[in-house]
């Protein structure tokens, strides 16, 4: 069995074996318990395997917490809620990635009615924080840095407030606020490398890095932009094989802008491999600036 072989097979498992019936069979406290027990199996399929493999499982599991939703009360209804609101922000993410924006905006509204519901304030930081994402999509800077900003006035995690920190970095980028970006940057690596408790996990310094590295590409620091990304990318966890294609993309960019074309052309093609084999399509559009 070859790789893609082994990663089809992976993502047929976490579609069907590990999927529950759509309709409700069980107590809800069971099902709250099963829902976070797997989910992590889901974030940890999506960063190796992409959206266009794990995305098709994904309703049935925001019908079912929707069915379940109808007749839930008391606290059951608020865990139920809580639960929900990070389905329906994964679900938000997964959309987003897969090019489908009104979808995305669509779950990320639902996600933040149930944590407001709730009262689940991570999850309506962390919801902003996807919210600010999508703004930076649409190079709406003012709208990036707002939505980041709402997250971190919110007693949240340390990896949730990197998010945070790192989506306002993104949009102080987009203004071309270059100073704005690099103290943002700052205080989410700060805050990457103090825990890694919350959503948000994949925040870490070395993500932050990655990151500081494309800003550096956007204002024009080219050559410290293809030392971050190499330093990076030999550090960067197998598994995070989507985010690898992402960063590819940059350095081949990066690389073409000093003429390096042998190594641009060489990290161009492994992007597009890693963009054709998860059905990311925020890889591309990198390749083609």
């Amino acid at each position: 069995m070859n790789r893609r072989q082994l990663l089809q097979s992976a993502a047929v498992a976490a579609g069907t074996v590990l999927l529950p019936s759509p309709r409700p069979v069980a107590e809800p406290g069971d099902v709250i318990g099963y829902l976070r027990r797997v989910f992590p199996e889901f974030s940890t399929a999506d960063w190796m395997l992409g959206s266009q493999l794990v995305l098709p499982a994904i309703p049935r599991y925001l019908d079912l917490i929707g069915q379940l939703l109808r007749n839930a009360t008391g606290r059951d209804r608020a865990e139920l809620l809580g639960v929900g609101a990070r389905w329906a922000e994964f679900a938000s993410w997964l959309y987003q990635d897969a090019g489908q924006p009104q979808a995305a905006t669509g779950w990320a509204d639902r996600a933040m009615t149930w944590a407001t519901e709730a009262g689940d304030e991570v999850m309506v930081a962390y919801t902003l924080t996807r919210q600010a994402d999508q703004a930076a999509d649409r190079r709406d800077a003012a709208a990036a840095v707002g939505l980041a900003q709402a997250a971190l006035r919110r007693p949240i995690p340390a990896r949730v407030r990197a998010v945070a920190f790192q989506q306002q970095a993104h949009g102080h980028a987009i203004a071309g606020e270059e100073a704005a970006t690099f103290r943002a940057l700052d205080h989410a690596l700060e805050e990457a490398a103090t825990g890694d408790e919350g959503p948000g996990r994949y925040c870490t310094p070395g993500y932050v890095e990655m990151q500081r590295a494309a800003c550096w590409l956007g204002f024009g620091h080219v050559d410290q932009a293809i030392g971050a990304f190499e330093r990076e990318l030999a550090r960067l966890p197998a598994v995070h094989r989507r985010d690898r294609g992402r960063y590819l993309a940059s350095l081949s960019s990066a690389y073409a802008s000093v003429g390096s074309h042998t190594q641009a052309s060489t990290a161009a093609a492994e992007a597009r491999d890693v963009a054709r084999a998860t059905g990311s399509k925020r890889i591309l559009p990198l390749l083609t600036r």
